[in-house]
């Protein structure tokens, strides 16, 4: 898995979920009058009806939104582990992949890529310098 490919990925929305089908509701407050000809009972029903519809509907909201992130998830994984030559589900792709969520994910999937991209290319520099240190170390003794 390539950095391209997981943008491929969320430029053409793979990683987005579909909402078109549901309605938008507004949770109401328990005292709104739906009809101020019916009941203070009738009322409260249409309210409590309504409000179950709109927790249904988000529930079904998350859903779509968790069946996304999986893919998402499984496959920036694959992208640290395939440029850090780790496994997927190791400790070091885990906690690149943990620290560009917690960094990013407010603005979105696009930026927990790009972060974890930045980690990546940190990780490498890091490794990369350590190494000739300790050469260079290695060479003095």
């Amino acid at each position: 898995m390539t950095y391209c490919d997981v943008w491929e990925k969320l430029r053409t929305d793979q990683y987005t979920a579909d909402y078109s089908d549901l309605p938008h509701l507004e949770k109401w407050p328990i005292d709104k009058i739906i009809d101020p000809d019916k009941s203070v009972n009738w009322n409260r029903q249409q309210v409590e009806d309504h409000n179950a519809r709109r927790s249904q509907v988000m529930q079904e909201r998350r859903q779509r939104e968790a069946a996304c992130h999986q893919p998402f998830s499984d496959d920036l994984h694959q992208y640290i582990a395939d440029e850090l030559e780790v496994p997927a589900d190791g400790k070091v792709a885990s906690l690149v992949y943990n620290k560009a969520w917690e960094d990013g994910h407010a603005a979105g999937y696009n930026e927990v890529l790009y972060h974890a991209n930045d980690y990546i290319q940190l990780i490498r520099d890091t490794a990369a310098v350590i190494v000739e240190e300790r050469a260079k170390r290695a060479a003095h003794e």
